[in-house]
């Protein structure tokens, strides 16, 4: 006995896919989906959620801040097709900032840096005029006595990335010491007298 085939419902397949699988924080990413047999429903689920056309498509995810998963879930008279996909977002980059205090000195003085930071930090390394792992909450450290004109610089790194920063602190050259001297009288005769007087600056 023949059997008529011609009525019987095509088993549904649907597939689902994400342009970026991967993003940092606050990136977004593309869904598609295609989808073949004989459907009734789409249905998402998971990081969306609602209706979705039975005849594939595609839609952006938004801005993400954490990693989804996107659940698609097609039906129609031959059965059910689900399909998913994750999207991963990677951790908040890091950023630091540095200032000195003052950021012009005389020579022989000293400045305070100053640094903060924020987001994701696993370390932070100057270098330029100081060098060495500095605190990844921020701080602050004297330059100590300066003769040159100085760049600090500071570049801290974490999971999502690295953020690095800088300061100049310029030294004023001190002036070399003036001397004035004189005597009064400046002229005198023989046998007379002057009083010498000095003063130094500087």
């Amino acid at each position: 006995t023949d059997v008529d085939v011609s009525n019987v419902a095509v088993a549904p397949t649907v597939s689902l896919s994400a342009s970026p699988t991967s993003i940092t924080n606050g990136g977004s990413s593309n869904l598609s989906w295609t989808v073949s047999g004989t459907i009734t429903s789409c249905t998402a689920s998971g990081g969306w959620s609602g209706a979705k056309s039975t005849t594939g498509g595609s839609q952006s995810t938004g801005t993400l801040t954490s990693s989804q998963t996107y659940n698609i879930s097609c039906t129609g008279p031959g059965g059910t097709s689900s399909d998913s996909v994750t999207v991963s977002v990677g951790s908040t980059p890091p950023t630091v900032s540095i200032s000195a205090s003052p950021t012009s000195i005389n020579s022989g003085n000293s400045s305070t840096l100053s640094w903060s930071v924020s987001g994701s930090v696993t370390s932070c390394t100057a270098s330029g005029g100081w060098s060495g792992a500095k605190s990844t909450t921020g701080g602050s450290q004297s330059t100590g006595a300066l003769s040159s004109t100085q760049a600090f610089d500071i570049t801290c790194t974490g999971p999502g990335g690295s953020s690095s920063d800088s300061v100049v602190i310029t030294v004023i050259a001190t002036p070399p010491p003036t001397i004035s001297f004189a005597g009064s009288p400046s002229s005198i005769t023989s046998g007379g007298s002057s009083t010498l007087s000095w003063s130094v600056s500087g």
